[in-house]
């Protein structure tokens, strides 16, 4: 009886240290690229520091969930061009529907100056240092697919 007690004991103090591990794991992934609409990272080519510090609170706390509701706002409010930037940064990640669509309206509304960006921003996403602190988030061209579409149907109804 006492040898079960002890290999039950012992069962569940590794159970105890594995779960916190394992839930680690699955809420810090950092980014995970999409099956479906892949992105490669750009090797040696980080996001510039001022353009990271408008990403990284609008990423933080992500799990394949909605953005930080009230960093987005701020930023879609701005238009500056380091604010630009990180918009089209943005748009690599999931955000939630909402969120994505507001976000491609933003960048659309500034098109001429966002257009080169988005084509060079959808070649390769620039990675954000310490990934893994934002928590799990999907990175994918598809808002960059979107925008080009919608860009491509304004300029046919300008005609």
């Amino acid at each position: 009886m006492a040898r079960g007690l002890k290999l039950a004991m012992m069962w569940l103090g590794g159970l105890a240290l594995t779960a916190p591990i394992g839930f680690f794991y699955l809420t810090h992934r950092g980014v995970i690229t999409s099956d479906s609409r892949p992105i490669p990272t750009c090797r040696g080519r980080p996001l510039a520091r001022e353009v990271e510090m408008l990403v990284r609170p609008v990423l933080r706390g992500t799990f394949d969930l909605d953005a930080n509701n009230d960093a987005l706002e701020s930023l879609l409010g701005d238009r500056s061009e380091r604010a630009l930037e990180a918009k089209v940064a943005l748009m690599a990640y999931y955000l939630g529907e909402h969120a994505g669509e507001e976000l491609i309206e933003s960048v659309l509304a500034q098109q001429e100056t966002a257009t080169p960006l988005v084509q060079r921003y959808m070649s390769c996403r620039p990675p954000l240092p310490s990934e893994w602190r934002i928590g799990t988030v999907r990175a994918s061209r598809t808002k960059y697919d979107i925008y080009l579409e919608e860009l491509a149907k304004r300029r046919l109804t300008m005609r």
